[in-house]
Parts: structure tokens; sequence; C-alpha cells
């Protein structure tokens, strides 16, 4: 594998056309110029784009570009490819989202730059197929996220990430293993963003932190352009008023902008980093500073959004449009929709205080500690949350059985994983009352859980239940939304408490929704913990839930279902009739909440 080349040449020496040979050695921009590029059926230029000049010319070992769509950056990926496996003699693997998106990908926009120019097209005549392209000794790879085994046996020198927030993040540390024999490791990320703090965002935010800047033409106040800081947004009577009326103005000076002038601001732009040293170079623009999306069409996307309340408008305003991270109201929980969940009056009794005949439903997450969640309320009851604590084994163990001592109904879903042996013993030892949780998300499960009864004659000795994960997070997490769950007063200062608030409810707020492809490329919308930070509570306010929903509700409930009237221990299923139904892995609830 070759070295990017290093001869030092004298530039005095050197006719013009000499000079830009030499350069297109080293910057794939003044390549693709020389070589009269076509690229979208366009000869290649970067007219209204210059600030994608320093990107092209960046050859920086990690590169991260938190963009907004439709700004050149996939074209500039594409031709900074070729120009490393065809003068670098480096061997690439350009990674996309799903197996089924290469096809098209490669037909639509890789393969005619090759085709439309011959010196190109006969440097891979050797091997041209969809997926792999050879010239020479050197190898590209395209290749999908979704699909483990494609990512083996493919040694390369640098990869292109595009589109990573849509990519199976499970697969993106065997995609860089691939660089582990080469010399140079060079990895470029690219891709609107969709969580903060996950994917390119994060990403974005452990770089130098570029943005594109340009100057006032009336103060000549430098500034990146916000839509918070330069958009003043007009009229809201109408969708028309609006789009007429909101301009982009100085955040120094206020004078408005037209659209032209915008354009010749940018002409004159720069990257800033706002933390400069840093290995990592990361770009970020948005469309504001676009050459074809003008501040009418983005108000217009605005107006729908936040007037009309289209939550994919604002997706794509905020994602899209300006390339930032945003989260939908039900995507994930904030400090402020707890809040409204939280009774001015109500103390949360512990779950020593309950009494007999109120019955319960316990979640537990199982890691280091125990994250212990109860609840009290089931059917299409509200439910209020009755504790909130960290324990370990031993006094878990002594909880339930105080419970039990004291005539208690309950019932507990606890995590199987990590500690297996240990979850076993004590759902065998409380067989009565326990459940133990394995999430699953599979696309053809369309109730909440599915419960296994421990069964004697078969040797099964515990209780399981398949939870679908993504379905009763959506169900925790929408119960507190629509006020359906009601937490304490003192709510934020639960459990270690800080300067805002405590671990409940930094636990509870660190899942968020995100759409990503699975195995077969179709979307599928999961929870990611976008900062790496615990969410033990989440998931044991989600086990609560489950739970809940296989705990009779006192206000209908027949004497024989409190504890004190059933002193075999029989499981509940033995006794609730018409909310189960069975199937061949096992019961499943039917009774889902609206």
């Amino acid at each position: 594998m070759a070295d990017a080349p290093s001869k030092i040449v004298d530039p005095t020496k050197l006719t013009a056309a000499g000079r830009k040979a030499v350069l297109s050695q080293a910057y794939s921009d003044v390549w693709a110029e020389i070589m009269h590029l076509k690229v979208d059926g366009r000869t290649w230029d970067l007219n209204q784009r210059a600030y994608l000049r320093d990107v092209y010319r960046d050859n920086a070992q990690r590169i991260v570009c938190r963009k907004s769509a439709q700004m050149g950056f996939t074209v500039a990926f594409l031709v900074k490819t070729l120009h490393r496996v065809l003068l670098w003699k480096w061997n690439g693997l350009y990674l996309l989202p799903t197996k089924v998106g290469v096809v098209p990908f490669v037909q639509g926009r890789f393969n005619p730059i090759i085709d439309e120019n011959a010196l190109i097209k006969e440097r891979f005549a050797n091997l041209d197929s969809v997926t792999h392209k050879r010239t020479g000794t050197n190898n590209l790879y395209f290749r999908g996220s979704t699909v483990a085994t494609d990512l083996r046996e493919i040694p390369v020198d640098f990869e292109i990430w595009d589109e990573r927030d849509k990519m199976a993040s499970s697969n993106l540390h065997l995609a860089l293993t691939r660089m582990d024999g080469s010399p140079h490791k060079h990895l470029a990320t690219l891709s609107t963003p969709t969580a903060e703090n996950w994917g390119v965002d994060a990403e974005y935010k452990d770089s130098d932190k570029r943005e594109w800047t340009i100057r006032c033409l009336y103060c000549n106040h430098a500034q990146f352009l916000d839509w918070h800081l330069n958009v003043e947004i007009g009229d809201t009577e109408s969708i028309d008023l609006c789009k007429e009326t909101t301009h982009v103005r100085c955040q120094k000076c206020k004078k408005p902008w037209t659209h032209g002038q915008i354009m010749e601001m940018a002409e004159e732009g720069f990257w800033d980093p706002q933390e400069p040293g840093r290995d990592i170079h990361g770009y970020y623009i948005n469309q504001l500073v676009s050459p074809t999306r003008s501040i009418a069409e983005l108000a217009e996307i605005w107006y729908k959004g936040e007037i009309r309340g289209d939550v994919d408008a604002s997706r794509e305003l905020w994602n899209s449009a300006l390339g930032l991270p945003w989260a939908a109201p039900g995507d994930r929980l904030t400090p402020e929709v707890i809040d409204q969940a939280r009774e001015q009056n109500y103390r949360m009794p512990t779950i020593s205080g309950v009494t007999m005949g109120t019955p319960i439903s316990i979640g537990v997450d199982v890691g280091k500690h125990l994250h212990v969640f109860v609840l009290s309320g089931s059917g299409d009851l509200p439910r209020r949350v009755v504790d909130v604590r960290i324990e370990d084994w031993n006094t878990l163990r002594n909880i339930f059985n105080d419970l039990n001592e004291r005539n208690i109904y309950w019932t507990c879903v606890m995590d199987a994983a990590p500690e297996k042996a240990m979850a076993e013993s004590i759902a065998r030892e409380f067989v009565g009352n326990l459940w133990l949780a394995y999430y699953h998300d599979p696309k053809n499960m369309n109730t909440m859980a599915a419960w296994s009864p421990a069964d004697p004659y078969s040797g099964k000795s515990y209780n399981s239940v398949r939870i679908a994960r993504t379905m009763a997070i959506d169900t925790a997490h929408g119960m507190i939304s629509r006020k359906r769950m009601t937490f304490p007063n003192n709510a934020r200062h639960l459990v270690n408490p800080g300067k805002d608030y405590g671990d409940m409810y930094a636990q509870l707020i660190a899942q968020t929704a995100v759409t990503v492809p699975d195995r077969m490329g179709n979307p599928r919308r999961v929870y990611v913990h976008p900062d790496g930070k615990p969410d033990h509570f989440d998931h044991a306010l989600t086990y609560a839930t489950v739970a809940s929903t296989l705990t009779p509700a006192i206000r209908s409930a027949p004497e024989n279902l409190r504890f004190e009237d059933n002193p075999e221990g029989r499981s509940i299923l033995d006794e609730v009739g018409g909310l189960f139904t069975q199937d061949d892995e096992g019961t499943v609830f039917d009774g889902f909440f609206d």
C-alpha cells in the first residue's frame, strides 16, 4: 500500500499546469478539476459551494461532518474516494446504512462518474461489480452496515461512513477492524444528525467543531448562521405571509440579507474551529447558506412544524435542513414532562408503607446494583410511584419476604441478565410473584409481553416473560406524558439529588428513540442512550409497567385475588381470565393500554 505522495518539488521551476498537476496528487478538488469529472450529470465544480474546498483538501486521519442534507458532502467524499484509490493507491470501504441501498447508490451515483470518464473507466476494467471495484491491485468495497458477514475479509486503508446515524451501530466496531492492518486508518463520518449526543452529533462534539462563518456585508461582523440568532420569523397569520415576511439578518447590526447577498458572503466564508487543536476535524454547516434552498422554503417547513404541529416537518427542519439533533415529543422524556406528572400533595409511601389490599408492581434492573421501581395501580387505572431505590440482593430478598409476611399482593418483573444465576435463584424462590424478563424487538411481536409460567412437568422452575422492548418503553413513557402515572412532589430529588435533579430523573431521560435499519433494511424504531450514561431506572420503570399489566386492579379484583386468600402461591395466570391468550411461545397479555 502506497503512502500519499511526499516527494519534494521546487514550485518555482514548474509551469502553472505543472503546479496544478502536483497539487492534484494531494488535493482531490484540483484532481477533479483537471479530470473534468461529471457528477450527478453535471460537470464538477465548487460554484457557490466554497465551503467544501477545505473539506476536499483535508487529509486528516479522522473527519466528522455533522451536516444538513443536500449540501454536497456525499459528492465530496465520492470524489475523495476515487482520488485515494486511483492516485494514492489505497484500499477503501464506502459504508452505507443498508445492504439493499448499496445497489441504487452505486448504480445511480458512483458508476456514472466512472462511465463518463474514459480514463477512470479504463482503470476499473479489471473488476467492476456493484459492491467491489478494483484498479490494479487496489480495491474499493461498497457495503451496507446491516449485514456483519459482508464486513469480513476486506482489509482497507480508509473508510467513508455515509449517513452514520441510519446505520446498524452494532456492526460499526467490526467495520473499524477492517483497517487494523493498515498504517493509515483514515475514517470520515458524515450524516444528518438524529438524537442529541448520539451518532454523528456525539462524534462532532469530540472534534475541533468547525463552523462555516461569514462576515456581514454591512458591519463586517463574523458569524455562523444560526436559526435562533439570524432568522426573524415574520407574520404567522398564514403560511404564505410567513414565507413572505421571514428573513435572515445579521446578529449584530440586525440588517436583513437577501439570498443572493448570503451567497456572496458565503463565497468569502471560512471554517472557524470552536475547539482548535483537537485531532478530529469536525465540520458543521446548515441550509441557511445553501445555494438551492431559500429562507421562504425553510419558513414554510417551520410553519408546518411549529404552527400546525406537524412532527415530520419539525424533524425535516431541525435534522435535515439545519443539521441539528432533535427529538419529537414522544421520542424521549424530559424533566419538564416528568414534572407535569408530579402531584403537589402526594408523598411517596415507600414499599414498606404499602398496606394490604393495594396490589403493587415492581421492576428490577440488574447490574452492579439493583435499581428498583415500584408502582401501584393496574389495568386501566392510573399508576402511582410507590418507591424508587437502589438495593443489593439480600435486601431485595428481605423486601419480598416482608411483602409476603404482610399479605401484600405483588408482581415483579426482573432483568434476567447479567447476573443470570442469582436472578434465576430468586425467581425460583418467589415463583408465585416474580418473572424474569428478556427483551425482544421482533417485527412480528405485536403485543407488549409474552408470559411463560413455570412448568414443573417440563422442568421449567421459574416464570419468564418476553418483552417487546420499544413498545414497553413507549408505554411507560407514554403513561408519564399522558399523566397516567403520578410522581411524588419531591420526584426531582429522588436518589442522590444533584443541582437540577437526582439520579432517578437523570436515568429516566437518558434514552431517546431513533430509527435505524433492521437486517433487511427496513426502518425500525429503537431506544438508545446517547451519552452512555446510566439508564437503569428507565428499564426498572419499564419492567414495573409491564408487571402492572399482570397485577389485578383492586377496584375490580375479587377477594380470591388477594395474596392472603391464595396461600398456595399459585400464579396469577391461574386466577385471572379474559386478559390472556396462549400461543406457542407463552401467554400473551391482550389488555394493552390505549
